[in-house]
């Protein structure tokens, strides 16, 4: 007897299943273009040209990858739920064509949250931590084994 309840759906990832998921991507994209977009037009005074460009560039393959791969990709879920369709990719061409898709994705995810940290920070660049290298050297002597740290 299962006391756990009714156990979940699994949704099979078919063309519907990446048809959904490139229209929430394409929402959430155009969403933090239009947004940063807004913040070039909106702020206060001029932003600096370093940061002006990294919006310019993010926004840029955002739109690119928007009219470009995108629209592929949502021929291939059409097709694939076409049982007619003269050539139907298979569910698994379509994982593996979104997997390509999503590195780009994730490196714009990336992009957008580096600028929100910029926007956070009043659009002043970000002063990295330092980082501290410790050189070691091993040394062996007749009574053991001895490292020497060098900061």
């Amino acid at each position: 007897m299962n006391m756990e309840g009714p156990s979940p759906v699994v949704r099979p990832k078919d063309g519907q299943f990446f048809s959904d998921l490139l229209a929430k991507t394409i929402t959430d994209l155009t969403a933090l273009c239009g947004e940063y977009a807004a913040d070039q037009l909106a702020n206060d005074g001029p932003l600096s040209e370093e940061v002006d460009g990294k919006i310019r560039a993010a926004v840029g393959k955002a739109q690119l990858l928007m009219a470009k791969r995108f629209p592929q990709f949502k021929d291939l879920c059409t097709a694939n739920l076409d049982p007619s369709a003269a050539l139907r990719p298979r569910d698994a061409d379509l994982e593996g064509y979104w997997e390509l898709i999503s590195f780009s994705v994730s490196e714009l995810e990336q992009t957008f949250k580096e600028l929100a940290a910029l926007r956070a920070n009043k659009w002043e660049p970000l002063t990295p931590v330092a980082s501290v290298s410790i050189q070691t050297d091993t040394y062996h002597i007749h009574t053991g084994t001895y490292i020497c740290i060098h900061t």
